[in-house]
């Protein structure tokens, strides 16, 4: 996330990108609106984008995988690996908003519920999956170590954060 100015061409080029992840998720072409945002976000936005991409990137994630409406059980490896992935945009969202906008005259308030929202997010799904339904349908511990090695399509804008 930049603190650098941006020109006016790469903040269009960022909000195009934006834009076109909205437009993929209403259509439901959640892969489509992930990649957008993760394109968004490593080109480095103004806190303001930032905070919108990383919050709708976490709902993006809820939404693919419908973890509202699923057991924890019954996620895979890669799933979870998703959920870990859902986990950090919104502490990201946190983050962005406690260093960046708490105290802007302008962006402070007006992000104050998306704030809010992801730290319910945050706390609603921090222990998600972390126990699953064996084959036998006995209830086991999840192996974190199988959750990191599991495929899942790279996100590279939270690639530092994943597997710490």
């Amino acid at each position: 996330m930049s603190s650098r100015n941006i020109s006016e061409p790469e903040e269009q080029f960022l909000m195009d990108l934006y834009n076109k992840s909205t437009i993929a998720s209403k259509k439901g072409d959640y892969d489509a609106a992930i990649s957008s945002l993760d394109e968004c976000l490593c080109n480095d936005p103004q806190p303001g984008l930032a905070i919108l991409a990383y919050w709708n990137l976490a709902v993006t994630i809820l939404m693919k995988f419908n973890f509202q409406e699923r057991n924890g059980e019954d996620v895979s490896d890669e799933e979870m690996k998703w959920c870990q992935r859902m986990l950090i945009c919104a502490k990201r969202v946190g983050g962005i908003y406690d260093s960046h906008l708490k105290n802007h005259p302008t962006y402070g308030e007006s992000n104050y519920a998306i704030y809010q929202q992801s730290k319910n997010l945050y706390n609603g799904y921090t222990f998600y999956g972390s126990v699953y339904r064996d084959n036998s349908g006995l209830l086991s511990q999840r192996s974190m170590k199988n959750v990191a090695n599991a495929y899942a399509t790279p996100l590279r804008c939270i690639a530092n954060e994943e597997g710490a």
